[in-house]
């Protein structure tokens, strides 16, 4: 049998090693959200606690930044006297900025116009693109199938490469109407010929930034692009959206005569 002086010298010592109970072991923990504008030290001085037993709580290495919405451990707080009343943290959801409104302007007036090619509308005049209104519309097609001049006029423009618009056509037509014709897989006239109305001038392609196979048609009068559909009417097939196709828009100023040799 254990001598009891020793016995009782032996749970002295043990209770000495023991750790003493923390004031947060003994309640619920605490957290707290970080607000807009809120600093640590704030936030420390709100529950009471010192900021350097948050910083080792929640193993912040800077305390001098921290991001709204963080969620914080506060080790050993009592419940604030006042209530917190720093607006909460608004989680918006981002859009790209929209592209500004197409100019209401008065149309000049529109003939009627025989269709380029025959297909289905993929992407209406006026449809937002990044940065900018679609500013003609687009006919999608089978590859190869030819494009037609709506009028009699003369070609200024044959580009094999005009920039997003890939291989593309204008004409001037007799009454200062100009129409253009890009994303051509081919273009089968020169600049300086003379077209009639019907003419083939290319065949329907993908080239530049098309996404898929189409024209993209523009008209312009005095300067101004006008939605093609005044003049062309009825769509002859079902109109569709397709806000992946991309199309810059063209200039507003007509483009230059060819230069004579």
């Amino acid at each position: 049998m254990q001598d009891p002086i020793r016995r009782a010298a032996r749970l002295a010592a043990l209770i000495m090693v023991l750790p003493a109970a923390s004031p947060a072991a003994a309640q619920d923990i605490v957290r707290h959200t970080i607000r807009p504008g809120q600093t640590l030290f704030a936030i420390a001085k709100r529950y009471g606690v010192p900021l350097q037993s948050i910083v080792a709580a929640n193993g912040i290495a800077n305390p001098s930044r921290v991001e709204a919405g963080t969620r914080l451990i506060i080790p050993g707080a009592q419940p604030p006297e006042t209530p917190d009343t720093t607006p909460p943290v608004r989680r918006t959801r981002r859009t790209a900025p929209r592209a500004p409104a197409m100019p209401q302007l008065p149309h000049p007036e529109v003939r009627p116009l025989p269709w380029p090619v025959g297909g289905v509308v993929i992407s209406a005049w006026g449809t937002p693109r990044r940065n900018h209104r679609h500013r003609g519309i687009d006919i999608a097609a089978p590859e190869g199938t030819a494009i037609h001049s709506v009028d009699d006029g003369m070609v200024i423009m044959s580009f094999e490469n005009y920039g997003g618009f890939g291989k593309l056509v204008a004409i001037r037509h007799d009454d200062g109407m100009i129409t253009y014709y890009a994303h051509n897989s081919r273009n089968l006239v020169r600049e300086g010929d003379r077209v009639r109305a019907g003419d083939v001038i290319g065949q329907v392609g993908r080239t530049g930034n098309a996404r898929g196979e189409h024209v993209h048609f523009e008209v312009h009068i005095d300067g101004q692009a006008v939605d093609p559909m005044l003049a062309l009417g009825v769509v002859p097939v079902q109109e569709q959206s397709d806000p992946d196709s991309e199309d810059p828009p063209l200039p507003d100023d007509n483009p230059p005569e060819p230069e004579s040799n």
